[in-house]
């Protein structure tokens, strides 16, 4: 399925995630800023936030935070989230690391989409 490269997205600062606007409009993402973009959001979205769709989002509480991490589920989990993102085709790269001084899981990442590879991405979870 190919992706238009036309508005699909409304975007959202990387650091706040509010949405961005200029001159007091919404600027809209579009092509490959608007698929890493949506990664960024699949990967912040916690399981059962969504009052619709419990199952929606990734698996922080359920399968990733916790006294015991399992490091093989931890990637499946994040791995499986990245997939999913509309455009995604591949992914290139992944890493995680717990930054124990700041209690934050960083994500880095970079995925093949049908718009071109992304550059290397971080996704610190707090």
């Amino acid at each position: 399925m190919a992706l238009i490269t036309d508005r699909i997205g409304l975007q959202l600062d990387s650091l706040t995630r509010d949405l961005v606007m200029t001159n007091g409009k919404l600027v809209w993402t579009t092509g490959l800023d608007a698929v890493v973009q949506g990664v960024h959001v699949r990967l912040a979205f916690f399981a059962g936030e969504w009052f619709a769709d419990l199952d929606k989002g990734t698996k922080w509480y359920q399968e990733i935070l916790g006294k015991k991490p399992d490091s093989p589920r931890i990637r499946q989990e994040i791995s499986k989230q990245i997939l999913a993102a509309p455009g995604v085709t591949k992914l290139l790269s992944l890493e995680v690391t717990y930054v124990g001084a700041t209690r934050q899981l960083r994500v880095d990442w970079q995925a093949q989409t049908e718009f071109g590879d992304t550059p290397e991405e971080s996704t610190i979870i707090s």
